[in-house]
């Protein structure tokens, strides 16, 4: 397996490993045991975030077939599209001067095939090199807890790569998310 930056080619690959992970297209026994995405983004949008450099897309290639991929942007660009985002942050005081004063990347996506073993580890650890190189300070990612939890993100994100959860937000939509720091 290799890990690539992902191309305007590949689109229609994370598309397709996007989708078979939303959490509306699998069945109850899927989400529990391999995770789930809730929102997605469509094709204009991703080929909107792949012309910017500042993100950081990766694929993950098996067998010339994207198995997974990550999509994420420097987080003051996250907050132009989510304006409210800070706002209705519930997150520890001190922590919150790390958001305001730090270069930080927001995670968004992190998707892997279902077959696909390993995709989401390397993908992670690429990802956390680049981010280095970039001289990011701190990855932030947010992971559902209500209505649903989703226990194999949070496994994967806290038991794995050690992130810390330092608040939580609330959506229109009812969901609430936990907020979790990664310290690069």
């Amino acid at each position: 397996m290799e890990i690539n930056f992902a191309k305007c080619s590949d689109v229609y690959g994370i598309l397709k490993v996007q989708n078979e992970l939303l959490i509306k297209n699998l069945k109850a026994g899927d989400k529990k045991k391999n995770g789930f995405l809730v929102y997605s983004i469509n094709k204009e949008q991703l080929l909107k975030v792949l012309e910017n450099y500042e993100n950081i897309i990766l694929c993950a290639i098996e067998k010339k077939k994207i198995v997974g991929y990550i999509l994420s942007y420097p987080l003051d660009e996250w907050i132009k599209i989510k304006k409210y985002w800070l706002e209705r942050l519930g997150i520890i005081p001190s922590k919150f001067k790390i958001l305001k004063k730090e270069k930080l990347i927001y995670l968004r996506h992190i998707g892997r095939d279902i077959l696909s073993k390993g995709a989401g580890e390397k993908l992670l650890n690429f990802f956390i090199k680049e981010c280095k190189k970039r001289n990011f300070k701190y990855i932030i990612c947010e992971i559902l807890e209500r209505p649903i939890k989703n226990e194999t993100s949070l496994n994967f994100f806290v038991n794995k790569f050690a992130f810390q959860r330092i608040g939580k937000i609330k959506y229109e939509d009812k969901t609430t998310w936990g907020v979790y720091l990664y310290k690069l």
